[in-house]
């Protein structure tokens, strides 16, 4: 199906949005959808008062429904956490997409949405994975179109960086086919954290000891077959300076290691969040050896298929095992993973989606 006319107001230049602004770039190359820039919106979305001035967690977008002759607005929260990022966004909207979707956290939660849950709640739709991403199909200027005269743009210097969504900021992630060649290698290198809230301590002090101990363990039994460590940060190199990773940590080597190991383990980061690195390994076409996930997601990652779950250390151990015993287990992990990136992750798919959801809603 052939979306007929989608309107952009860009209001995020951060890694976040990046991907909502690439994957639409890319459906306008493709020919599979009409796309204007728009500077006068049907309504204003923004933050919330502890959210960024910048609105960096939030997209916007307006889409015309033939059925019902009339435009959607419809709202992209990019949130780590489980909150509603935009409330005058999931207010006014037609379909607000959540990236970190509990539904179970929005109904019972004492946040100040909770007395509109039950009515508000159906906009909400899982958004999927979330990643930086950048498109080579992004316009060089700004071409909008205002409903407003004189046009009053208000971005300055933000320009460039609105309309690319990524510029200079990160390395994309790369694409590498399931066929090339990898060698038998476990990867898992991250970061531990400090605690920046107190009510959140519990869950952090969890989350690092969860990651040392995997670590510790994965660095023991593999040996010369585990690749990684920890970034070294002051509480990294407190609990556990034996762990700090040999390896460069920039981006564009980090993803040198992805391509070289068939393994790449994922654990959940802060507020239970998904990062940004388990896209990025199913763009890859990497076997994954992953904490459950607490979010949801329209497409599940099915168990066997994309994944070996794992809820301690031994287990991660015996995932990995049976991913560098059983060749042929593991390269239908790595085709099929790359599967569910070319028609879930990837910009133009995932975008599209949200898109064919809106309308069909």
């Amino acid at each position: 199906m052939k979306i007929p006319k989608v309107e952009l107001f860009p209001m995020s230049d951060s890694g976040y949005a990046s991907q909502v602004h690439t994957g639409l770039f890319d459906l306008k190359a493709q020919g599979e959808i009409e796309l204007e820039l728009i500077e006068t919106p049907l309504i204003k979305v923004s933050e919330r008062s502890w959210g960024d001035p910048k609105n960096r967690r939030l997209a916007y977008l307006e889409l015309f429904d033939e059925k019902s002759g009339r435009d959607l607005k419809i709202c992209y929260d990019l949130l780590d956490g489980p909150e509603i990022i935009s409330l005058n966004g999931l207010a006014a909207c037609d379909i607000y997409f959540k990236r970190s979707l509990d539904r179970d956290f929005l109904l019972n939660s004492e946040d100040e949405w909770s007395s509109d849950a039950q009515q508000l709640l159906p906009k909400v739709k899982p958004y999927g994975l979330n990643c930086p991403v950048a498109s080579d199909h992004a316009p060089k200027s700004l071409p909008y179109q205002s409903r407003s005269s004189p046009p009053k743009l208000g971005f300055k210097g933000r320009l460039s960086r609105l309309i690319r969504g990524n510029e200079s900021a990160f390395t994309p992630m790369v694409e590498i086919e399931p066929h090339a060649p990898v060698e038998e290698l476990i990867l898992f290198q991250t970061r531990l954290h400090e605690v920046d809230a107190p009510q959140h301590a519990d869950e952090v002090h969890k989350m690092n000891q969860v990651r040392i101990d995997v670590l510790r363990t994965l660095k023991r039994e593999f040996g010369h077959r585990f690749i990684g460590g920890f970034i070294p940060n002051p509480v990294a190199n407190e609990l556990c300076p034996d762990l700090l990773t040999n390896y460069r940590t920039t981006r564009k080597a980090y993803f040198e290691l992805v391509r070289k190991c068939k393994i790449a383990l994922f654990t959940k980061g802060i507020r239970y969040s998904i990062g940004w690195r388990l896209p990025e390994f199913l763009a890859t076409s990497r076997c994954l050896v992953i904490e459950p996930l607490v979010y949801e997601l329209p497409n599940p990652l099915e168990e066997d298929m994309h994944v070996l779950s794992f809820s301690n250390a031994e287990s991660a151990v015996s995932a990995c095992d049976r991913l560098l015993t059983d060749a042929t287990f593991a390269q239908n992990m790595r085709a099929e993973n790359f599967r569910y990136y070319e028609n879930y992750v990837r910009p133009s798919a995932l975008v599209k989606n949200t898109l064919l959801a809106s309308v069909n809603a």
